[in-house]
C-alpha cells in the first residue's frame, strides 16, 4: 500500500477523532488562530547569515524565517483577509495571539545576566526598521475586523532557563544573545516554553509574568484578552484558576494540553474536547486543523486543511485553524511571505466556494455566540 495513502488515512482518522466529542454548534464557523505576533525571533537576514557563518543548523528551525512583522507584512495580510467575505459580508479575521514583550538585551547584559528586564513590543517596533507604523496598522486591522489580538504571553521565553544558561556562558546562548535573539543555537534545547518549570515553586513567578502580560495587553490594546494560548501548548493546571480570576475565559490549545513535569520536553498529556469546562471555569478551545505551509513545502496544506474543515463541520464543530505568524513574514525571505499569503488566499476562496454559508469569527467571539452561551 502506498505510504502517502497510509499517512493521509492516519491524518484523517486523527482529524475525525478530535471532533467526536465536545459542544456542538448549529452554524459553520471558521476561526483562524495565529500565534507569535510581537516576538523578535531572528532580528534580520544579517543575523541569519551570522548564524550560518557560526555553523548553526537552521534547516528545520522556525528561526530560519521567523522575524518581527513589518508594516508590509501586515498590509499584505490585511489585503488577503479583506479579499473574501462570508455570508454576513464580514472579511476573514485572524485571532492574532500576541507576545507583549521582548527582552531588554542592554539592561540584562548590564546586570551581568543576574536580572531579567523586558520592553513592551511596541517599544521593539520603534527600534526595528519598517515597523514604526505597526501599532497604527494593528489598530486599523482591529477596527476593520481583520484581526483581533489575544494574549500569548508576556514573552515567549523561559526566563529562568535562559538567564541560567547566560550566566553559565553557554556558547550558543551567548552567541544568540549578542545578536539580540533568544535562540539556543545548538542541540535540542529550547527556551520557548515560557511556562515550563524545573521546580514547582516557579509557578508563583509565572503568576507574576501572566499578571504583567495581561496588564500590558490591556494598556496597549485598550481592551482585555478573554483567551490565552500558552507558548508551546504547555501550562500547569494550577494556573487555570489564576487565569480565570484575571479575566481569561478561554484556553486555546491542541486536543492535548502539555503539563510540565520538571523535565524539559517531558510532559503529562491532558486531553480535552471543544468547549469543555474546567473546574476553574476556563473553557477549552481545541484546534482541529492546521495551515502551516512553511513547515513542510512538500505537503498539500490547502487540501489537508479543507479535509479537516469538512471533518469539523461533519460533527458540528467550528473549524479552528492553527496558522502561525511565520507563514506570512517576508523580512528574511520575501518568497516565504509571498507564498504563505498566496496559499492563504487560495484556501479562503476555496472555503467559501465549498461552504458559502460559513461565518468568519474570532476566538473571543465564541463567548458571544448564542450556541455556546450557558
Amino acid at each position: 500500500m502506498n505510504s502517502n495513502f497510509i499517512i493521509k488515512l492516519k491524518d484523517n482518522l486523527t482529524s475525525l477523532r478530535i471532533n467526536l466529542n465536545g459542544k456542538k454548534l448549529s452554524k459553520k464557523y471558521i476561526i483562524i488562530e495565529s500565534d507569535d505576533w510581537g516576538a523578535i525571533r531572528t532580528p534580520s537576514k544579517e543575523v541569519l547569515n551570522k548564524y550560518i557563518k557560526n555553523n548553526v543548523v537552521l534547516d528545520d528551525s522556525i528561526y530560519k524565517y521567523d522575524s518581527l512583522e513589518t508594516e508590509k507584512d501586515l498590509e499584505r495580510l490585511f489585503d488577503v483577509l479583506n479579499s473574501v467575505k462570508d455570508i454576513n459580508g464580514n472579511p476573514a479575521i485572524f485571532t492574532t495571539n500576541t507576545i507583549l514583550a521582548n527582552p531588554d538585551f542592554e539592561k540584562i547584559k548590564a546586570s551581568n545576566f543576574d536580572k531579567y528586564y523586558y520592553e513592551p513590543f511596541i517599544e521593539t517596533y520603534a527600534k526595528y526598521p519598517n515597523t514604526n507604523n505597526n501599532i497604527k496598522l494593528l489598530k486599523q486591522g482591529i477596527s476593520e475586523k481583520l484581526i483581533l489580538p489575544q494574549f500569548h504571553g508576556r514573552e515567549h521565553i523561559n526566563v529562568n532557563r535562559w538567564l541560567k544558561d547566560l550566566r553559565n556562558g553557554s556558547k550558543g546562548t551567548m552567541l544568540s544573545f549578542s545578536l539580540n535573539s533568544t535562540f539556543s543555537c545548538f542541540g535540542d534545547y529550547s527556551y520557548m516554553e515560557a511556562f515550563d518549570w524545573d521546580m514547582p515553586e516557579e509557578i508563583e513567578t509565572h503568576k507574576t509574568i501572566l499578571n504583567e502580560g495581561l496588564k500590558l495587553f490591556e494598556q496597549i490594546f485598550n481592551f482585555s484578552s478573554v483567551s490565552f494560548i500558552p507558548p508551546c501548548y504547555n501550562l500547569d493546571p494550577r494556573l487555570y484558576e489564576f487565569l480565570f480570576n484575571s479575566g481569561v475565559r478561554i484556553l486555546q490549545g491542541m486536543r492535548v494540553q502539555l503539563v510540565p513535569t520538571g523535565q524539559f520536553n517531558e510532559y503529562k498529556k491532558e486531553p480535552h474536547t471543544f468547549w469543555e469546562k474546567d473546574t476553574s471555569g476556563l473553557r477549552f478551545n481545541i484546534r482541529n486543523t492546521h495551515f502551516e505551509p512553511v513547515l513542510n513545502e512538500n505537503k498539500d496544506w490547502i487540501n489537508r486543511c479543507l479535509q479537516d474543515i469538512s471533518n469539523a463541520f461533519l460533527f458540528n464543530k467550528p473549524a479552528i485553524i492553527s496558522s502561525h505568524r511565520i507563514n506570512y513574514i517576508s523580512s528574511i525571505s520575501e518568497q516565504n511571505g509571498k507564498k504563505g499569503l498566496a496559499d492563504l488566499k487560495k484556501l479562503l476562496k476555496e472555503i467559501l466556494k465549498r461552504w458559502p454559508d460559513i461565518e468568519f469569527v474570532s476566538t473571543a467571539d465564541l463567548l458571544k455566540l448564542n450556541q455556546v452561551q450557558e
